[in-house]
């Protein structure tokens, strides 16, 4: 393959539950980060629970500054782990027709991180004037919504004047402008258990308290066309003789806007009440909420965008079009943190977190020429970021 660091990178398995594959990941990264003048530090983050109690031990950040005292600084956002774990059947790079690669997060995001890294040096190698450096952020939390890095990151938005995201494309080649907020909510419920054969009426199912109520979560997609309900997990009983006490379900909720994700809120707390009074002898109870908020379209970042399609044309490229995804990413905490950026300037593929992933080798030099160009716009034009909309509020 032409591309043997993305290769070498695909075939280490990076699961964001997988801490001896992330190690490994961060190994071969700051390898190739040592081509990039500046100290590459190596992060270790506190380990955090989830609402199942489960104990997560995230992976390292990597991180490394260059030119920190320039005018014009810029943030570097990507992440090193994929959704594929280490038992999964689906762990290896192999070349498909036209051009194509198959692999464990080679669009999510791996192709992006090798984008990222190709363009930095190369632009260092140009550019002699000092008027643009940078922060490059490699996280490996982001699958599972950065959870132990969202504080870096924010932190990391403070310090720069606009972001560069290198999620994957959208699968026709577009730019994301806008993202859905996701919230993780778990709800428990609590019954008495009790022999079906002998008291079955004494009994109050959990499961079937649980289930009415997952029901009517799944019916509030009716009621909001900008968001998604859905209900992704149920665990409960265990005897099939005994009337189960015990269940838990989890939903897995996303929002074009806040004000959505706060009405969506709202109404499950309100059918939390509701339940409980339905369903006597057993208690309900909600945890969890929204982790990353929506990303809207800024002013700031739509004129990044326009310059971003100016130098396309210039290199010969036809304009990248922009749109919304479902997905969330570090970008929806950049927009959070009102950090003008582009996101989705990665590679070009499609079928990302299934094993039909595949990237377009193509799209490599074209995406590494364009964010090259985008550098140098802003280092020969340092005052761009003291202007409105890019300027940041003081």
């Amino acid at each position: 393959m032409q591309y043997a660091s993305l290769e070498h990178w695909v075939n280490i398995n990076s699961g964001s539950l997988n801490p001896e594959g992330l190690r490994l990941m961060a190994d071969a990264l700051a390898e190739h980060l040592s081509g990039i003048p500046g100290p590459i530090e190596r992060i270790t983050l506190p380990e955090f629970r989830e609402l199942d109690g489960s104990v997560i031990h995230p992976g390292d950040v990597l991180r490394l500054r260059f030119r920190s005292e320039a005018p014009v600084q810029v943030l570097f956002s990507g992440h090193m782990d994929t959704v594929f774990d280490k038992n999964h059947s689906f762990q290896r790079l192999r070349m498909l027709e036209d051009g194509k690669a198959n692999g464990p997060g080679v669009t999510d995001m791996k192709g992006g991180l090798f984008i990222m890294l190709e363009a930095v040096e190369q632009f260092l190698r140009e550019n002699r004037s000092g008027t643009l450096g940078g922060e490059i952020l490699i996280t490996a939390d982001e699958e599972i919504g950065s959870p132990a890095s969202r504080d870096l990151i924010l932190e990391a938005a403070g310090r720069a004047h606009l972001g560069l995201v290198f999620e994957s494309a959208l699968p026709g080649g577009e730019l994301v402008c806008a993202r859905k907020g996701t919230g993780t909510y778990q709800v428990r419920t609590r019954g008495k258990a009790a022999h079906t054969g002998r008291d079955f009426r004494a009994g109050r199912n959990a499961i079937v308290a649980l289930s009415d109520f997952l029901l009517r979560c799944h019916a509030l997609n009716e009621s909001f066309e900008d968001a998604v309900v859905n209900v992704g997990r149920i665990n409960g009983g265990g005897a099939v003789n005994v009337v189960p006490d015990k269940a838990e379900g989890w939903l897995n909720v996303r929002a074009s806007h806040e004000s959505t994700g706060n009405q969506i809120e709202r109404a499950l707390h309100d059918m939390v009440g509701e339940s409980q009074a339905r369903w006597k002898g057993v208690s309900f109870s909600l945890e969890g909420g929204f982790t990353r908020p929506p990303k809207e379209e800024s002013k700031g970042d739509a004129t990044l965008y326009r310059i971003w399609n100016t130098i396309e044309h210039g290199l010969g490229f036809p304009e990248s079009g922009k749109r919304e995804t479902g997905g969330s990413s570090d970008g929806n905490l950049l927009s959070q943190a009102g950090l003008p950026h582009l996101d989705g300037i990665g590679i070009r593929g499609n079928y990302i977190h299934s094993e039909n992933e595949y990237a377009l080798l193509e799209s490599i030099p074209e995406q590494i020429a364009k964010t090259v160009a985008f550098l140098h716009h802003f280092a020969d034009s340092p005052a761009l970021v003291a202007t409105p909309p890019l300027q940041k509020p003081s």
